[in-house]
């Protein structure tokens, strides 16, 4: 082992080019070797953005959930259907690869039985060596350990186990030499703390150019190397980048990052994700490198399998998401052909392909440094208060069905990123709509609950509200014990228990998890936390390739008033309490009211606008063959769909980034009840929206009014103190959820950031 330092994650090995540092300190007990294993942590598989067409599942015609892809390049074939032959290949191929999975596994289990073992029985012999000069607080006498709070080691979150080294404890009267810094490619440990130092106050501005290498074309089952960089020079520029708040695109491509002064290299977090494709490498779909102030950065590599497909070819793309020490700071995309079989003519030029490919890396790895590109900047997004204390990106392989998918979390309070896979059952949207239903009924049965569906029953009001109040928390306490991933719980916990948990940040090709409603609770069920969107900033955010979508979401915003959209209904469609919200909202500063006919509304959107719009109206939801909008607003003359949304904005690209506000009321027509800010939230942003705000089920008249009443009159009266974090104003607004018993004030979702802070003229 001269010269090699195994890291937490094994596949993660110096190799014979690489300089070796001073040996790590030597602990008090024998380790045994560790096995050969996956990775240390999550062990990841498949997953990330599934390329897809322009159709939902079931025929609908419009727009599928969100996904960061080039439009269409589509989900090898959710809308075509796989065939029989090709499901066949791949439930074998995940039938090898889960035994060898489950094989790694049971090694990792034997070698960490083996480790307690051996660490119990030389405690007592190490206390009678070192007598009173004993750690007390359970130190090997080296550098204290990482706080072991910050992941429970629970099923693959072991610690990662020390180097092995000799049995051989240091003189007693001489203190143990520090551990060398682990080899670039590793995830550092945090100091005693369990968090990585917070960036200084100032910064200065890096310039690179993302660098994804890897063939253009590919066949199904071979497996190639993705290797990403961050380079000086522009080596792949058919690579498309978007930067994060704090960040920007320069005009030949690059990614220009305000990174903390006062070092001269900063650790660097790549999230590939690669939809129809499967990790071959044994590693984690998150890597780290470093990126030097002077030259580029070291490269991480991914080795990769295409699976198997039905048709004869289908685009995919490798996606990286770009972090450091938690922030999120841009993405980096690259398009590719997966082939079912290689083309003679291809065949036959592979090896050349791959001799023209070589050259390009070795003179990347050969390049000398050349002085970075820096400057005195304003740190921008990279304050601590900026940065997510939660930061979960979580893609399916099939937004629309569910199933299998990926989980990467980032957090500036972890040494570095946690990954897994898991899945979720298709049939959790159906039960998502029966819930939304028996709550939406739940709350018309209580007093003063005003819809067009029907009309309200009396009955006691006070029972009818206890009843109702445990209805949803049992709601939210099967959402968390069913349907969150395991990854997500561990790191929740161990945030929470530490007191580091404040906003929670979810981007996802899926929306259908309602996550404002999860109520988590601990493993052994002593301690309860409550509804997410209540206890902590939440939002949500729907990653797209639209060059109108900025890549993450805005974390600052000026309350330049609100312009408000409020349809006149006539006959049995009016909206009683329509006209005291309406007043409510005139009084803010900046106060603007505009027709709910479509020319007035085109009007509006057509403007340069930074500030809210608002729309108080009806909205709905139906079955795709019922010939009415799947999803959709009612305009005085126009029922406006997602679709012809984004036509509409399409045209005032570069205007603004106006948030939007939609108190959709039930139409009393409606065909489903959940979905509807599953077409509108994704929809809105990848026209340029700053943010969204929707209901997941029909709202009622009343409590809708009396919802965004609260939401805009908290700005105004906060903001005059100084910025106000806008998720705080929803968790306010929501906690009345508890004083009414109505369930419409737990029906909003934010689409945005967590951090979003709004601020005064």
């Amino acid at each position: 082992m001269d010269g090699i330092w195994r890291s937490a994650d094994a596949a993660f090995v110096l190799t014979p080019d690489q300089v070796a540092g001073a040996a790590p300190a030597l602990p008090l007990v024998p380790e045994p070797a560790p096995p050969a294993m996956a990775s240390g942590g999550y062990i990841s598989g498949s997953g990330g953005w599934e390329p897809d067409g322009s159709d939902y599942a079931d025929g609908s015609g419009q727009e599928p959930y969100p996904m960061d892809v080039a439009p269409g390049s589509g989900s090898p074939d959710a809308a075509m259907g796989d065939s029989a032959k090709e499901a066949a290949l791949y439930e074998e191929y995940k039938r090898q690869e889960q035994q060898r999975q489950l094989q790694e596994e049971q090694a990792r289990q034997r070698y960490e039985e083996e480790k307690q073992r051996l660490e119990d029985a030389a405690v007592p012999a190490a206390q009678n060596n070192l007598g009173g000069t004993y750690p007390q607080d359970g130190a090997t006498g080296a550098e204290p350990p990482p706080d072991k709070a910050g992941i429970p080691p629970e099923d693959g979150m072991t610690s990662a186990p020390p180097p092995a080294t000799g049995a051989e404890s240091p003189p007693e009267a001489q203190a143990p030499p520090k551990p060398a810094p682990p080899p670039i490619d590793q995830a550092q440990s945090p100091p005693s703390g369990g968090a990585l130092p917070q960036p200084e106050t100032g910064a200065v501005e890096v310039v690179r150019h993302p660098t994804i290498d890897a063939p253009d074309e590919i066949v199904a089952g071979e497996t190639v190397t993705v290797s990403i960089a961050l380079t000086e020079e522009q080596f792949t520029p058919e690579v498309k980048v978007k930067a994060a708040p704090g960040s920007s695109v320069t005009e030949d491509g690059a990614l220009a990052m305000a990174m903390p002064a006062g070092t001269e290299q900063w650790p660097i977090d790549i999230d590939l994700f690669a939809s129809g494709f499967d990790l071959a490498d044994g590693g984690k779909w998150s890597r780290r490198t470093t990126l030097y102030r002077q030259g580029d950065s070291d490269f991480v590599r991914f080795d990769v399998k295409a699976r198997p497909i039905a048709k004869d070819s289908k685009p995919a793309q490798f996606i990286a998401r770009i972090y450091s020490a938690g922030r999120f700071l841009g993405s980096a995309s690259r398009s590719v052909i997966i082939r079912r079989t290689a083309p003679v003519e291809a065949a036959a030029l592979s090896a050349t392909a791959e001799r023209s490919a070589a050259p390009a890396m070795l003179m990347l790895a050969a390049a000398a440094p050349q002085p970075a590109v820096t400057g005195n900047v304003t740190l921008g997004g990279a304050a601590g208060d900026d940065v997510p204390d939660l930061d979960v990106t979580i893609l399916y392989d099939d937004p629309s069905g569910l199933g299998s998918g990926q989980i990467i979390i980032h957090s500036p309070h972890l040494a570095g990123p946690v990954t897994d896979t898991f899945s979720t059952p298709p049939e959790m949207a159906a039960w998502l709509d029966s819930e939304y239903r028996r709550l939406l009924q739940l709350g018309l049965s209580l007093r003063g609950a005003v819809s067009l569906q029907q009309p309200a029953a009396s009955s006691d009001t006070g029972a009818q509200k206890r009843f109702v109040t445990l209805a949803a928390e049992g709601f939210g306490d099967a959402l968390y014990r069913d349907y969150v991933p395991k990854p997500f719980k561990d790191v929740f916990w161990s945030l929470r228990g530490k007191g580091e948990l404040h906003s929670i940040q979810i981007t996802s090709n899926s929306p259908t998890l309602p996550w404002e409603l999860i109520r988590p609770r601990s493993a052994d069920g002593a301690i309860a936390d409550g509804f997410l969107g209540m206890g902590y900033r939440l939002a949500r955010w729907a990653p797209r390739s639209s060059a109108s979508q900025v890549d993450n979401p805005l974390d600052r915003m000026t309350f330049t008033g609100v312009a408000a959209v409020a349809p006149s209904y006539v006959d049995k469609r009016s909206l009683r309490f329509q006209q005291d919200e309406i007043a409510a909202l005139s009084k803010l500063y900046g106060y603007r009211r505009f027709d709910g006919d479509f020319t007035s509304f085109e009007k509006l959107v057509g403007e340069v606008s930074t500030g809210f719009i608002h729309f108080s109206g009806h909205g709905e939801v139906n079955q795709p063959s019922s010939g009415r909008p799947v999803f959709a607003i009612d305009l005085v003359d126009q029922s406006l769909d997602p679709d012809t949304w984004a036509a509409l904005v399409a045209t005032a690209h570069g205007k603004g980034n106006p948030f939007y506000f939609f108190n959709a009321c039930d139409t009393g027509r409606s065909q489903m009840l959940g979905g509807f800010v599953q077409g509108w939230g994704p929809a809105v942003l990848a026209g340029g929206a700053s943010g969204f705000i929707g209901g997941m089920w029909p709202l009622t008249d009343r409590a809708a009014a009396a919802f965004s009443t609260d939401f805009y009159g908290g700005i105004s009266t906060r903001i005059k103190d100084g910025p106000v974090y806008l998720a705080e104003i929803l968790q306010d607004v929501r906690r009345e959820f508890y004083r009414t018993g109505d369930p419409t004030y737990l029906a909003y979702t934010f689409y945005g950031n967590a951090n979003l802070r709004i601020v005064g003229q």
